[in-house]
């Protein structure tokens, strides 16, 4: 970026700094951790979410999440899908019924 503001050849800055072998396996070594080009990255998701979505929640509810304005539908989401896993299940509606009680999505719109 200094390059490119200095009006000078950013490619050149570049190799002036690192050395060309350098760069080529630097670039070389992080192609193992691109995905396929015909590889959708939805097919990675299954894959991953189950521990992620756990870990998250415990996350969410070890900690005391303050919202920053009085109504926030993103925690509001959180402590309907964390009510959820508590009970063993998962969002599949916007309304569901768990052990006698009505659960509702939070509104999109509130303020």
């Amino acid at each position: 970026m200094q390059a490119r503001a200095e009006g000078t050849d950013p490619v050149q800055a570049l190799l002036d700094k690192v050395p060309e072998l350098q760069l080529q396996a630097t670039v070389g070594s992080a192609k193992q951790f691109l995905r396929p080009e015909d590889l959708d990255s939805l097919d990675l998701i299954e894959s991953r979410y189950v521990p992620m979505c756990q870990s998250l929640l415990l996350l969410y509810q070890a900690l005391d999440f303050q919202p920053f304005r009085q109504s926030e539908p993103s925690l509001q989401a959180l402590e309907h899908v964390s009510t959820l896993a508590k009970h063993r299940r998962r969002v599949t509606a916007k309304e569901q019924k768990v052990r006698n009680n009505q659960f509702s999505k939070p509104s999109e719109t509130e303020p």
